[in-house]
């Protein structure tokens, strides 16, 4: 039994999660009843109205920028296929 409490004993010492006076106040068994306990995890609180609407208003400015984007692209595949076309037809014919 004493084999066991040495290397117990030098990784509560070595860890840096496992400070002594943190320890001493909350206890072994109460740190890891508080870590684990599904009820704090379940108290954690929904997203609030802010959230919902900046996810609201995200998706239809992503979807406005993509748009943009594209637009852009087709406008200038347009001016490219004009200007190979009038090349084509000065130089091709």
């Amino acid at each position: 039994m004493a084999d066991l409490k040495k290397p117990a004993a030098a990784l509560a010492s070595a860890a840096p999660w496992s400070s002594r006076p943190c320890r001493e106040r909350l206890g072994a068994a109460s740190f890891c009843k508080n870590v684990f306990d599904a009820a704090a995890i379940a108290g954690i609180p929904e997203p609030t109205k802010q959230d919902a609407a900046r996810d609201f208003l995200v998706l239809p400015q992503e979807r406005l920028a993509h748009y943009r984007k594209a637009r852009l692209k087709f406008v200038a595949g347009t001016l490219r296929a004009k200007r190979a076309t009038m090349v084509f037809d000065t130089y091709a014919r």
